[in-house]
């Protein structure tokens, strides 16, 4: 069995340096799960539209909390393998497949968009995180589009890019059929595989096969539960900038985050910010820090939050 641990989340943010966040519109989003879970699966749940996959056609799907879409019963494996495997499970989407968590200011949503035969179904896996740490991976988000059965996923945020579990050297990501026999693998245990933004499309071909675009264009779609007050932007660091030589005393600075009332600020030694002091700002965007070690690596970052959630940033 498990044990649990929670991990406070000050351990998570590097220094970010001009990352912000991408174009959105926002929709508000069914609710999958909402705060920490480990190792669950759930659905299963209407897509909205007919969507073929590997040649088949399909009008429902499953999601587990270990970064995968399924096309089958709900399932989930924590210990991930390359693609194609002929071990269960097959039949699925794998945006970051690890062993992953839903952290407690996370959740997992979807919704269909738009309207015949251009509809989209979005899921989107908000602050997810590792088991048992890092405790912050990011934001990902799965998109399938009607009538091209064209799969896009994409990587809203990667809060910890200095990372290399963060970027996927524990992950497995692509697609795979109903028996394993075939797939398209993006990546299996690279550390350099997904940076914010990142969006990669899996186009078929005909029934068995699919085109890989590792270059495609980021689709700018944002899900929430609360459409008059959503979970605010992501916040940007303006200084120190990345890399930058101060002093033992320091004021940092970061930009003004939509929707937010009120910013924490991280700071810490560790690249996964285990052990990270925090410090709560209100709704300042400076905070002055006195008494930092001379010739230390600090890594830093600024989480913003309101009444509906908080938002993270990218830690550089």
């Amino acid at each position: 069995m498990k044990i649990r641990i929670f991990l406070i989340l000050f351990a998570f943010f590097i220094m970010q340096s001009v990352f912000g966040q991408p174009p959105e519109i926002t929709y508000p989003g069914n609710i999958i799960v909402d705060g920490y879970v480990d190792d669950e699966s759930y659905g299963s749940f209407d897509i909205g539209f007919t969507f073929k996959f590997y040649g088949t056609d399909y009008t429902q799907f499953y999601i587990n909390s270990n970064g995968q879409l399924l096309f089958g019963e709900g399932s989930f494996e924590s210990t991930e393998v390359s693609i194609p495997d002929a071990a269960a499970p097959n039949n699925f989407i794998a945006p970051f497949w690890d062993d992953l968590v839903v952290d407690s200011y996370g959740n997992i949503l979807y919704t269909t968009i738009g309207a015949a035969p251009n509809r989209k179904l979005m899921i989107q896996y908000r602050n997810m995180g590792f088991y048992p740490y890092p405790a912050t991976l990011g934001t990902f988000q799965v998109i399938l589009y009607e009538t091209s059965n064209i799969i896009q996923i994409q990587y809203r945020l990667i809060v910890l890019p200095s990372s290399e579990r963060g970027c996927g050297s524990s992950a497995t990501i692509g697609i795979e059929n109903s028996t394993g026999t075939a797939g398209v693998q993006y990546a299996f245990h690279n550390s350099t595989a997904v940076s914010s933004e990142l969006a990669i499309s899996f186009t078929p071909i005909d029934g068995s096969f699919y085109s890989m675009n590792s270059n495609a264009v980021y689709d700018g779609i944002y899900l929430t539960t609360n459409l008059l007050l959503p979970e605010p932007g992501i916040t940007n660091l303006i200084a120190p900038p990345q890399d930058a030589v101060i002093g033992s005393n320091n004021t940092f600075e970061w930009g003004t985050a939509s929707y937010a009332s009120s910013y924490t600020l991280y700071i810490g030694t560790d690249p996964d910010l285990l052990g990270a002091s925090s410090y709560p700002a209100g709704s300042n965007t400076t905070y002055d820090i006195t008494g930092l070690t001379l010739d230390e690596t600090y890594y830093w970052g600024v989480f913003a939050a309101n009444a509906t959630g908080t938002t993270w940033c990218e830690i550089q």
